[in-house]
């Protein structure tokens, strides 16, 4: 059986300024799978890349779909880093800025119909500083 998880964030870069990797550093610091209840896995709590291709072998996940989040220091440049690194085992959705109109255009034809991406994480209205925006918003229409 083939299995796709499709919320995936891997230790790699910047992805590790994410919350799922924030705590381990402070001695005492609740983390957030500490949180939930859920169990640490090692890859987290080393930041090791290595593993975590142990941990994919060893839940057989075939595949991780990587979201950027470029609201939160994510980076659609570093995605396709990983992808070039890893290209077994992750599928790659860059975070496209729906305020950056053509902008956000450029970026779709350079990582998708251009690049080694499969689709784009599109977050309207998520910490977006430059307008508000929301999921019905015509502007996003052409994205």
């Amino acid at each position: 059986m083939k299995i796709l998880d499709a919320r995936f964030r891997p230790p790699y870069k910047t992805l590790l300024n994410g919350f799922l990797y924030q705590g381990y550093d402070t001695p005492g610091q609740i983390t957030y799978r500490q949180q939930m209840g859920l169990t640490e896995s090692v890859a987290a709590r080393t930041h090791s890349m290595d593993e975590m291709l142990k941990e994919m072998e060893q839940f057989e996940i075939t595949k991780g779909v990587v979201c950027t989040r470029v609201t939160d220091g994510g980076s659609n440049d570093e995605l396709v880093e990983l992808l070039e690194k890893f290209p077994e085992h992750f599928i790659g959705m860059p975070h496209i800025e729906p305020a950056d109109g053509k902008g956000a255009i450029a970026e779709i034809e350079r990582l998708v119909l251009n690049g080694p991406c499969t689709g784009i994480y599109l977050e309207p209205g998520f910490r977006m500083e430059k307008i508000v925006m929301h999921g019905d918003d015509p502007r996003i229409d052409p994205i």
